[in-house]
């Protein structure tokens, strides 16, 4: 896939991820008299009524008589379940390639998995990683936590590991083999709402592989800084 439609594919997800991501730091809590306890948002509230839609699309209007106490609440959604990632960013270099490549790579990755809690996420990804002479596909085993439960910014580890494929076209003359891959680093989350939001990481990453040309073997390795953004469900 040329970096075009990478970076095409990448837009459609952002705008995508943006629309369906609305802002929604608390939620609204409505205790009644009669016991019952409703939550969601007010749209409208007057001296006498309350107009409540509650989390799961039910309208009402209720009389300020029925209603015993109302309460704005820092909302943080249940975090065990299924969990998505989607990155993009850039691997830069510094001379460590037999042909002193130094160009930085563009990369775009995606992880599918699960949270156990707030602190651990286990799950499988893939990635496409564009250097300047060759191509990567790494697919590779990913750990992922949270370093604190909530916030305007939640920090976050990951490590990953795995095995590059090298998808780089060999001709006559030269041919191509992939690796080890391995990354790990810090990053941290915006949360938005229903558990979603965006990420920026920093880490590094490693590539291993192989360039045979003449009959001749060169094994190298990509030692690279990665600074991705991305977002999260």
């Amino acid at each position: 896939m040329k970096l075009g439609k990478l970076l095409l594919l990448m837009n459609c997800l952002f705008v995508g991820a943006g629309v369906n991501a609305q802002v929604k730091p608390v939620r609204d809590t409505a205790y009644l008299k009669n016991n019952v306890v409703l939550y969601g948002k007010i749209i409208l509230q007057d001296e006498k009524e309350i107009t409540f839609l509650t989390e799961q699309g039910n309208m009402y209007v209720l009389s300020r008589a029925e209603v015993s106490k109302l309460i704005g609440e820092v909302y943080v959604p249940p975090v065990r379940g299924f969990g998505h990632y989607t990155e993009i960013g850039a691997l830069a270099a510094t001379k460590n390639r037999p042909d002193n490549v130094t160009t930085a790579a563009f990369s775009f990755q995606t992880v599918n998995g699960y949270s156990f809690n707030a602190h651990l996420f286990t799950g499988v990804g893939v990635a496409a990683d564009l250097y300047a002479t060759q191509t990567t596909i790494p697919v590779f085993a990913s750990i992922r936590g949270n370093l604190a439960k909530s916030g305007r910014f939640i920090p976050f580890y990951f490590v990953d590991g795995g095995y590059g494929i090298d998808i780089t076209s060999s001709t006559t003359s030269i041919s191509y083999e992939g690796g080890i891959m391995g990354a790990a680093g810090l990053g941290f989350k915006i949360p938005l709402s229903n558990g979603a939001g965006f990420l920026v990481s920093f880490g590094y990453r490693m590539q291993k592989g192989a360039t045979t040309e003449s009959g001749v073997k060169n094994n190298y390795t990509n030692n690279r800084i990665a600074l991705r953004a991305g977002f999260y469900l």
